[in-house]
């Protein structure tokens, strides 16, 4: 993502700062851990270049604000905007995907042919098909179609943990 940024060197250092900062949720668990809130040491020190990687003790966590959300009702608060912010961020691009799969079009218009010339599965020109996955792993949005299957995670790359775990 980077690379095409190299040419202009300002923009590049930029974006290479913001890349390797804390995200909003990395400083959300933060915050959690002030308030006195069990985050995991390794959670609160991981390298923030990385997806976020399940973990049981944060998901108890989560679960517990969830539960005790009468007690804890900012936090839960918080925790509610975080998933209105994702709910937000995958509706958009999910709308960005639809428009290039819109716009980019065979010489011929067919875009059956286009996706058809579309790499396998664990290439970078699947990534937003494959980040589009729902965090139940019950659908995947692929081209003009929601296939079965896969695994998909929330925020952050986090099954079950995209900022917090809505309970519906």
């Amino acid at each position: 993502m980077l690379r095409v940024h190299e040419a202009d060197p300002e923009a590049h250092a930029v974006l290479t700062e913001l890349l390797e900062a804390p995200s909003l949720y990395d400083e959300f668990l933060r915050y959690l851990s002030r308030r006195g809130y069990a985050i995991p040491e390794h959670v609160l020190t991981r390298d923030v270049t990385r997806a976020h990687e399940l973990d049981p003790q944060l998901t108890r966590v989560l679960t517990r604000i969830y539960a005790e959300a009468e007690d804890n009702w900012d936090v839960y608060e918080a925790c509610e905007e975080l998933v209105d912010l994702e709910d937000n961020f995958q509706l958009w691009r999910f709308r960005h995907l639809k428009t290039v799969q819109r716009v980019i079009r065979d010489e011929d218009g067919d875009r059956r042919q286009l996706r058809r010339r579309v790499p396998a599965e664990g290439t970078r020109a699947d990534l937003l098909p494959r980040a589009l996955r729902r965090a139940d792993g019950d659908r995947v949005v692929s081209g003009d179609q929601v296939v079965s299957g896969g695994r998909g995670t929330g925020a952050g790359g986090v099954a079950g943990q995209g900022g917090c775990a809505r309970r519906d």
